[in-house]
């Protein structure tokens, strides 16, 4: 089969998985990639283990130029491990899904692991005063300026990701219970999240007072986020009013909507929220993903230890330890040998 077919067939058995579209464009793009690499390849069973040997090889030595703000000029960056990695996982899919309708009978990336990366430490967040300073400069008293209070709230009371606050829905919003129903997030799984009381009070008087005036005659639009258009909010308009709230405010650091979530997270861990709450919370498949907080404040679960561990109440019984016989001959020995040297 050639190697354009193969990929369209992938490509809608992707749609049919029921990947986001986002995910489809961007395996596509990665997959891609690879198959232009080869030009002279036109079959898909042509490829052998060698070719993505040299493909890695490329990939590692491949060089992009970004601006640096700190340094104030252009870099050459290599691509990071992360990276290559999400050139071999959307590789990895492909020919997997040509091995199981039988167009190849071996898959080359059997051969090939993902490289091991060290555990990401840069989630620090923002601290607690610094939340404080960028809420204080959100003008709440127009209609853009409530509205993107609300959008920080949100990212600050749930954790949600940037797709999930801007694909949120009115109908999402259940105050009876007080929850809100995330449709379709990363993986394309549901979760539901409890609705915080402070972020409570805010989304309701958004929607009852703020939301009307902007849906600006689009009366079908069922997004809770909009922008002055009527229109659902997108990811880029939410970045471009965060920044704007971090220049006002004068936090000298990068914020980003992700920033928000390490912040969500970090913050209910050091208050002494269980982990597996924080995983359901964040929507992480596996605890190890949530475990990397548990790096970032170790002096604040220490505290916690100290705190909940019995032992290290002040009317927990005092223990006596079993000491061996011969580690007490000595300890005898050793306490007349000091005396002796003391006379």
């Amino acid at each position: 089969m050639e190697k354009i077919k193969a990929l369209n067939e992938f490509t809608r058995q992707l749609e049919v998985w029921n990947y986001s579209a986002k995910n489809i464009y961007a395996k596509k793009n990665t997959i891609l990639r690879f198959l232009n690499y080869y030009k002279d390849i036109i079959l898909v069973t042509d490829f052998e283990k060698k070719h993505m040997e040299q493909y890695l090889e490329y990939l590692k030595d491949y060089t992009i130029n970004k601006y640096d703000f700190k340094l104030k000029k252009f870099v050459s960056l290599h691509y990071t491990k992360a990276t290559v990695n999400k050139h071999l996982s959307a590789l990895r899919v492909f020919f997997k899904y040509l091995c199981d309708v039988k167009i190849l009978h071996k898959n080359i990336m059997d051969y090939f692991d993902n490289y091991k990366k060290r555990i990401a430490l840069n989630r620090e967040g923002l601290k607690e005063s610094e939340v404080e300073l960028l809420f204080k400069v959100v003008n709440e008293n127009t209609t853009k300026g409530y509205r993107d209070k609300c959008i920080l709230e949100t990212f600050y009371g749930t954790g949600m990701r940037l797709s999930e606050l801007t694909g949120l829905d009115v109908d999402d919003i259940y105050f009876n219970t007080d929850v809100i129903h995330i449709r379709l997030g990363k993986g394309r799984k549901d979760r539901m999240l409890p609705l915080p009381k402070f972020l409570r009070e805010t989304m309701l008087y958004y929607l009852e007072h703020i939301r009307p005036s902007l849906l600006n005659f689009n009366y079908d639009e069922k997004a809770i986020f909009l922008t002055e258009q009527g229109l659902r909010i997108t990811s880029r308009t939410v970045y471009d009013l965060l920044k704007k709230y971090v220049i006002k405010s004068e936090i000298k650091r990068h914020v980003t909507p992700h920033i928000f979530r390490h912040t969500f997270a970090i913050h209910l861990l050091k208050n002494g929220a269980p982990l597996r709450y924080i995983q359901e919370l964040l929507g992480h498949s596996r605890i190890d993903t949530t475990m990397v907080y548990t790096k970032i404040v170790p002096v604040a679960l220490q505290e916690k230890i100290n705190e909940y561990h019995p032992i290290c109440q002040d009317d927990f019984p005092e223990i006596t330890l079993c000491i061996p016989k011969n580690l007490k001959r000595m300890m005898r020995w050793e306490s007349k040998k000091q005396e002796k040297n003391d006379v």
